[in-house]
């Protein structure tokens, strides 16, 4: 039977902004939009904005890095990155940050990775940037370069010793060692072929990522020390998505197909028999989040959120929104405790309208 569900929205069209909201957020209809006022004014936003000691840092399409209140929005600080023009021109950020011992990473569009104080804003000392070696790999040709972008970043710690790991598009996943004098110099990286837009899922010595290929092994796994491919799957159609991991298994979708899948990260085999979306266009593109009472949601190009069961990818209900329409891209986040009735909340982005932030609230 599907659950009961309301849904509350947010119009984000106009607004080159981060929403921010507190207690209640859209259930309480306090949702609010805004914007880093400040030099240079806020550009596009695509970045996942990453929230760490009362700072909420995202990047944006005018290629600076954002450091602002998480209680208000005012800019506490910002700063640029670059292409590899000359002279340089700012870089698009389309990768979410990632901050580790108060230093905050991000990576741009132009496969340059940068280090900022996550206090200040200042660049670290040697990390300024990162340069990932995409000529080596094919990638020559200078407009191609500054559109050789970055995944999001993820921290692994394997034998006391912290990583950075985050894939590509010139098709390696990369790693780099923190807390030493010169980053650039412990680059490793691992050929997956084709564009690795998703970010490192890290389970252990283990990371697992998708790739942008139909017609191979979509999924991987490899040791993080030494990096190194440990197997692969084909799932049959893309995977930009991040793989959740959970429950001792991971659950990620395809973007060129309508199938979500519940993987054993030793074999990436499927544990259970996929789930299907009513039509083969109806993408799974954003990654999935997993709830404590074992519920996968995830959004679909078809303007729904679906609530699967993490045992075994049952339909539990859907949450609409412009059906149809909507292109749900992005991964749901899920709040507990946000209202007094203490629901459940599910919220999520869509494309309709010029875009909304989308707000369910579960069945308890």
């Amino acid at each position: 039977m599907a659950a009961k569900n309301s849904m509350d929205s947010f119009s984000l069209k106009g607004k080159n902004a981060v929403v921010l909201g507190g207690a209640g957020m859209l259930g309480a209809a306090i949702a609010r939009g805004l914007a880093a006022h400040g030099s240079p004014p806020m550009g596009g936003v695509a970045s996942t904005p990453c929230v760490w000691d009362g700072k909420v840092y995202v990047g944006s399409t005018n290629g600076y890095l954002y450091c602002l209140s998480a209680a208000d929005g005012h800019q506490i600080w910002s700063q640029p990155t670059y292409d590899r023009s000359s002279p340089a021109q700012c870089s698009k950020i389309i990768a979410s940050p990632v901050v580790h011992s108060s230093i905050v990473y991000v990576g741009n569009e132009a496969a340059n990775l940068y280090a900022f104080d996550a206090a200040t804003g200042n660049p670290i000392t040697g990390y300024q940037p990162v340069v990932l070696p995409i000529d080596s790999h094919g990638i020559t040709g200078l407009e191609t370069q500054n559109m050789t972008g970055t995944s999001s970043p993820a921290v692994a710690t394997v034998n006391s010793t912290d990583y950075l790991l985050f894939g590509c598009d010139d098709g390696y996943l990369y790693r780099i060692t923190l807390g030493v004098p010169n980053p650039q110099s412990t680059l490793v990286g691992v050929d997956l072929t084709y564009c690795v837009e998703s970010s490192p899922t890290v389970a252990g010595n283990q990371v697992y990522v998708g790739i942008s290929h139909c017609a191979g092994d979509e999924v991987y796994r490899l040791s993080i020390q030494p990096l190194q491919q440990v197997g692969s799957q084909a799932l049959r159609q893309e995977c930009r998505a991040t793989p959740a991991y959970g429950f001792d298994h991971l659950y990620v979708g395809v973007d060129t197909g309508w199938t979500f899948h519940k993987l054993v990260p030793a074999t990436l085999e499927d544990a259970v028999p996929p789930f299907a979306a009513p039509s083969i266009t109806d993408y799974f593109v954003g990654s999935a989040a997993l709830a404590q009472n074992r519920t996968a949601y995830v959004g679909n190009d078809n303007g729904r959120v679906y609530a699967l069961s993490a045992t075994d990818l049952s339909q539990l209900t859907t949450y609409t929104a412009d059906a149809g329409r909507g292109f749900i891209c992005s991964g749901p986040a899920v709040a507990y405790n946000v209202d007094v009735q203490h629901n459940r909340w599910v919220y999520v982005v869509s494309r309709a309208y010029g875009g909304k932030l989308l707000a369910f609230k579960t069945a308890r």
